[in-house]
C-alpha cells in the first residue's frame, strides 16, 4: 500500500473450528482486500461443495471509531444523499474466502464531491450469501451492529473511492445515516455509541449543515 495508507477495518473469518480471514485496507482513498497468511485451507466454494453449504462469520477489527461527523466528513471523499436502487453478492475472488455484497445507490444530491444527481455507484460492504446453484450456498455474516442498506430507503452516506470507480462507507455501518420520512437522521450504529447518541433523530437540515461546516 502507498504511504498514505490507513487500515480501516480488518476482517477475521470464523470457519468450522479454524480461523483466518481478509484484510480490509484502504490504499489512496480505496478499500482492497489482502490475504492474510492461510490458516483455513479450504475455500467457501469447496466448503460448499462438500456440504451443501458454507458459513462464515467475520468480524471487523482496528475499526476506527468516530464520536462526531466533523472527522467523519473530513475523512470521507464523497458525502452523498442516495437511495438504494438493488444489492448484489458475490465471493470474493481469487481467494473466495469472504462474501461481499455491492449495493447500487442512485444519487439524490452531493453534499461533498462530485458525484452527479442521478448518477448510478456501487457500495461494496463485507458479508452477505451467495448462491453457487445446485442448491449450494456461501454465506458470511456480521455482528448484530454491523448495519446494511436497505433496498428503497434513502441514507446520507460518507463514502470513500476505490481505484476501480466503486466506494465503501467510511467506517463502516458509522458513516451510513437513514434518512427517515420526518426528515431526520437514523444512525446505524450501536445505541452506546457517540453517533447515536449525538445525531440520532436529528434534523436532516441540522445534519447538512453540519457537515458543510466540517467540510469547508
Amino acid at each position: 500500500m502507498g504511504k498514505h495508507a490507513l487500515i480501516a477495518v480488518a476482517i477475521s473469518i470464523l470457519l468450522c473450528a479454524s480461523a483466518d480471514g481478509e484484510v480490509f485496507g484502504r490504499s489512496d482513498g480505496a478499500m482492497q482486500a489482502q490475504q492474510r497468511p492461510d490458516i483455513r485451507s479450504e475455500t467457501l466454494r469447496t466448503q460448499a461443495d462438500k456440504n451443501g453449504s458454507a458459513t462464515a462469520t467475520a468480524r471487523p477489527t482496528n475499526l476506527r471509531r468516530y464520536d462526531t461527523v466533523d472527522a467523519l466528513a473530513r475523512e470521507s471523499n464523497a458525502i452523498i444523499i442516495g437511495r438504494v436502487d438493488s444489492k448484489m453478492s458475490e465471493l470474493l475472488r481469487p481467494a473466495e474466502k469472504l462474501v461481499v455484497t455491492d449495493f447500487q445507490i442512485v444519487v439524490q444530491d452531493t453534499v461533498k464531491g462530485v458525484l452527479a444527481r442521478g448518477q448510478a455507484i456501487r457500495v461494496r460492504t463485507p458479508g452477505g450469501r451467495v448462491d453457487l446453484g445446485d442448491g449450494k450456498s456461501a454465506e458470511v455474516t456480521m455482528p448484530d451492529f454491523w448495519k446494511y442498506p436497505e433496498v428503497g430507503k434513502l441514507y446520507v452516506l460518507f463514502l470513500e473511492s476505490r481505484n476501480d470507480g466503486s466506494f465503501v462507507l467510511r467506517g463502516g455501518p458509522q458513516g451510513l445515516f437513514e434518512v427517515t420520512r420526518a426528515q431526520t437522521v437514523k444512525a446505524q450504529v450501536r445505541p452506546e455509541d457517540k453517533l447515536m447518541q449525538n445525531y440520532n433523530d436529528k434534523s436532516l437540515v441540522s445534519f447538512l449543515n453540519e457537515i458543510r461546516q466540517s467540510t469547508k
